[in-house]
């Protein structure tokens, strides 16, 4: 494979990793926003419901991104190209990273909702 080809691969792999991350993003903002506005009114099923829909999907994208990120470090370190020069496009690194933000990110969205329905507890005694 020549460097081109390995450079259009590597590329590739990221875009199919952006597009994934911004349909986590997208997935989280639109939980985030309903459970900001409707999330009190929830009964414990549709809180439940709407919790369990939240990480599945969530949890899909995240799933598919890291995994083409880890496309796009096997390829660089299969072939040799000028990414290797770059400290930044480290692949391992992007792994890493990426999963901490999204099992982060999954986190808080999901104790956003908590804290939405468990007003009180949030109030020290």
């Amino acid at each position: 494979m020549t460097e081109a080809e390995s450079l259009d691969l590597a590329a590739t792999f990221v875009a199919n990793s952006s597009t994934n991350f911004t349909i986590f993003i997208s997935f989280s903002f639109a939980f985030l926003v309903a459970a900001f506005i409707a999330g009190s009114k929830l009964s414990r099923f549709q809180a439940l419901a709407a919790a369990g829909m939240y990480t599945l999907f969530a949890a899909s994208a995240a799933i598919a991104s890291v995994g083409w990120l880890q496309a796009f470090s096997a390829i660089t370190e299969r072939e040799a190209t000028l990414l290797v020069a770059v400290p930044l496009f480290s692949g391992q690194f992007w792994v890493t990273g990426m999963s901490i933000l999204f099992l982060t990110g999954m986190s808080v969205s999901l104790y956003f909702l908590w804290s939405v329905r468990h007003p009180k507890a949030e109030r020290p005694v």
